[in-house]
């Protein structure tokens, strides 16, 4: 981490800071407090993250950022530089740098644990009770939750091999003083967290609390979750000792499986195991069955199946009707629904659902798309008169969209509330950007260079470490006489090491259908007919490909004499990363000749959605080796 990236840092630990000082200070979520250095009013101050984290009062005036505030506190050090107070508040406040963060997420790692993310200075999960979507061991999906100010969250159990007794003391129980020693320690705010290789006679014990025998404690095992470092929650950051998970004692796993009684494990039975089970069996669980009924039944069942008619088709009605039936302290038999089903159609307030289903279906054709009166009467074999009111249901309903006389069927979105399972990285490192830039599911790279400069060369190196990561590439050359075989020889790269198209397959670019999740690299995108004035179009339809299957691809771009690209605003919106691939240029100062350098080449990007550093524009030095054809970052780089 560079001298300004931890200055940055320990502004962002301000709030810590005023805390250590005045420990009875009281910051709400707001950021607003009692301004330590007036007390005039309750709320009087407030930290603005935005502005560089910086306290403002609205009684005593502006005080600054964190070094600002330290030559106040700490008047003796105040012609002490920024980096030397840097340094000594990164050791009073124990604050993590990115390298001992990067420490840490490894021993994760080699710890074999699973982890999630947790909201911001707090112990819930992102995603409430559906945490266990984003259960990952990639460390670079725990580092992308921490940089976007997330905590973490360690999976207990089988999953991550570690059972956690939660002591939410620091005084640790008499029973137990002794016994828990010996093994990796998570210092909490309250107590203590003591982890144990995992157990199997565990295996049915999810979070156990065991409070109402009298113990500060909580038992978590499967389906459970603690918070761990480097997260802070209320002010304070979990913090570990340096001994190594071991196997808990036998006296102690004696103690508490003593305490677990029998009646506590059925108690805490995974409750989506017994919702699936009823499912299956199709069971409720209600006793002695619904009464109230008698003699009202078939009424009763024919409105209930009416309504339901509103949104189901005829068999889903009559398997719920069914179903429902059976919750009867006096179930009818099966033939009795089954006729009831058969008197709804006389009360169905539209009985042309099934027809306006096949309406949209149709109209959903690519070879369709619109369509009038007469046309869907011919196609689909209904009556004029049953068409035209299955099109006043749909138009009134807002399925159909009516343009003149043709009728148009409208997408309807199904919504989700799940995010965090998008935009999670790549799988895959991509080759000389990897150290500037986050690649998620779903990007587009975008390399230009003018012709004969490499474009060929760098694709075939791009694959060469792709293929060294384990993983199989697609290869698309739109190039007649390409020599991507001799560099790919030259790289070392043999057959099957990644696919590309048959030999005499021509490849229109705007006819690629991308494979799921796959890294695709295309060299070079170039449009049919080369009519250049549809390459926004091109570049749009491989984002559409790619919001659809995921992965990502690796296009190159021809470079105009200008070193501009073809529709290059188009490309910049497109994609995630655009960079121009260069040799450098060298001036006699004598004779003013121009020369250019291919070994000592370099990428210059343009674009960088999401950058490690936060700069945009920077030069990416690379050397091109003639004999060997690999292309490498620079020394240093």
């Amino acid at each position: 981490m560079s001298n300004k990236e931890n200055l940055s840092l320990v502004k962002s630990y301000i709030a810590e800071y005023l805390t250590y000082h005045y420990p009875q200070l009281k910051i709400k979520k707001t950021n607003l407090f009692e301004c330590p250095f007036c007390h005039q009013e309750k709320w009087s101050a407030k930290i603005y993250p935005q502005f560089g984290y910086k306290m403002t009062c609205y009684n005593c005036g502006d005080k600054g950022n964190i070094f600002d505030i330290f030559k106040i506190i700490e008047p003796d050090m105040k012609n002490l530089k920024e980096e030397e107070i840097a340094d000594y508040l990164i050791h009073l406040l124990d604050i993590k740098t990115d390298k001992e963060i990067d420490a840490l997420l490894e021993k994760y790692y080699n710890s074999g644990f699973y982890l999630i993310p947790l909201q911001p200075n707090s112990k819930n999960p992102v995603q409430g009770e559906s945490w266990k979507k984003n259960i990952t061991n990639d460390v670079r999906r725990w580092r992308e939750w921490l940089d976007a100010g997330l905590g973490l969250g360690l999976v207990c159990g089988k999953q991550s091999n570690v059972i956690v007794i939660d002591v939410d003391t620091k005084e640790i129980p008499e029973e137990i003083k002794n016994l828990v020693n010996g093994t990796s320690v998570a210092e909490t705010k309250k107590g203590w967290h003591f982890l144990y290789e995992y157990d199997e006679d565990f295996d049915s014990i999810n979070h156990v609390n065991l409070r109402r025998k009298g113990y500060e404690i909580d038992f978590r095992a499967n389906n459970a979750y603690i918070v761990v470092a480097p997260t802070i929650v209320d002010e304070f950051c979990r913090t570990w000792n340096d001994k190594k998970i071991s196997k808990i004692p036998d006296e102690l796993k004696k103690f508490l499986l003593d305490l677990i009684s029998k009646d506590t494990k059925v108690e805490e039975k995974n409750k989506d195991e017994e919702i699936i089970d009823a499912i299956e069996k199709e069971d409720l669980g209600i006793k002695n069955g619904l009464r109230g009924l008698d003699g009202e039944c078939n009424d009763s069942w024919i409105k209930l199946g009416g309504i339901l008619r509103k949104q189901l088709n005829p068999s889903q009605v009559e398997f719920s009707l069914q179903t429902f039936n059976k919750l009867l302290a006096t179930p009818m038999n099966y033939h009795q629904v089954k006729a009831m089903c058969q008197q709804l159609s006389k009360y169905d307030t539209f009985d042309k659902k099934d027809l306006a289903k096949e309406i949209i279906e149709h109209l959903k054709l690519e070879s369709v798309r619109f369509a009038n009166t007469m046309e869907l009467n011919k196609s689909l074999g209904y009556t004029k008169k049953e068409i035209e009111d299955a099109l006043d249901y749909l138009v009134k309903e807002q399925k159909v969209q009516k343009i003149g006389k043709q009728f148009k069927a409208l997408n309807k979105i199904e919504w989700v509330d799940d995010f965090m399972d998008r935009g999670k990285p790549l799988d895959v490192v991509i080759p000389y950007f990897d150290k500037y830039a986050r690649f998620r599911r779903g990007s587009l790279i975008v390399i230009g260079a003018k012709s004969g400069k490499g474009k060929t060369t760098i694709a075939m190196n791009i694959i060469k470490q792709i293929v060294e990561q384990g993983i199989k590439p697609y290869y698309i050359s739109t190039e007649s006489g390409s020599n991507f075989d001799i560099v790919s020889a030259s790289l070392g790269l043999k057959e099957g090491d990644y696919f590309l198209p048959p030999r005499d397959k021509f490849i229109d670019p705007f006819s690629i259908e991308l494979e799921d999740n796959a890294v695709s690299i295309v060299d070079w995108l170039k449009p049919t007919d080369s009519d250049y004035s549809i390459t926004d179009s091109l570049y749009e339809k491989i984002s559409n490909q790619l919001t659809l299957h995921g992965g990502c691809v690796i296009a190159f771009a021809q470079l105009k004499n200008e070193n501009e690209m073809y529709a290059e605003q188009m490309i910049h919106a497109y994609a995630s990363l655009v960079a121009k691939y260069h040799w450098s240029k060298h001036v006699n100062e004598k004779t003013k000749e121009v020369t250019y350098d291919n070994q000592n080449t370099y990428f210059k990007t343009e674009k960088i959605r999401d950058s490690k550093s936060g700069l945009q524009y920077m030069n990416i030095p690379t050397y091109f080796d003639r004999d060997t054809k690999l292309i490498t970052l620079r020394s240093g780089e």
